[in-house]
């Protein structure tokens, strides 16, 4: 939860545009609200975040002149509907990202929990992912009161990040014992 509510906390003015799922994971869509962002919510089919919807909103951004500041998407097991996004609807959404020069934020809480042993590809594995910012959290597969998070990305979000970054509520104890595990 921590660097879901840094990202918006540097990225995010009063008035400015960000792009999510619809029904999302709502401690972020709280986290983004308390920005005083306009919320634009794309809805979530069967696949995950519908595509087309996606790429009608941009287009309408866009001819607007309006750039958002970023799309949210949990495209492996999506909070709260469970969907998990096919490899060639992974790849689009990157590449849309990539086209419209929007800031792809793929929170991937939940990518480590697949019962089969199958892992889904991160968003970040495809052509365009310089606009991807990964997100994973310990809290899943070490223990749910481990609120640990990392992320990786452009090189300039993840300065930002740093510098606002604190230990959160585990202190550095548990920020180090993660980090040796």
């Amino acid at each position: 939860g921590h660097i879901l509510a840094l990202v918006p906390h540097i990225m995010v003015d009063v008035g400015d545009t960000i792009i999510v799922e619809g029904p999302s994971f709502l401690g972020a869509v709280e986290f983004f609200a308390t920005t005083g962002a306009k919320i634009e919510t794309i809805p979530v089919t069967q696949h995950g975040m519908d595509l087309d919807a996606l790429e009608a909103t941009l287009k309408r951004l866009r001819g607007a002149g309006i750039r958002p500041k970023f799309i949210y998407a949990i495209p492996t097991f999506q909070n709260p509907t469970g969907r998990l996004m096919p490899d060639a609807d992974r790849r689009r959404l990157v590449a849309l990202a990539a086209t419209y020069e929007v800031l792809l934020i793929d929170d991937d809480a939940y990518g480590d929990l697949h019962f089969d042993g199958s892992h889904a590809p991160s968003l970040f594995s495809y052509p365009g992912s310089e606009w991807v910012l990964h997100i994973g959290t310990f809290s899943k597969i070490l223990a749910p009161g481990v609120r640990t998070a990392w992320a990786y990305g452009p090189d300039a979000i993840i300065r930002r990040l740093r510098q606002w970054k604190s230990d959160g509520p585990n202190g550095p104890f548990m920020t180090h014992l993660v980090a040796r595990v």
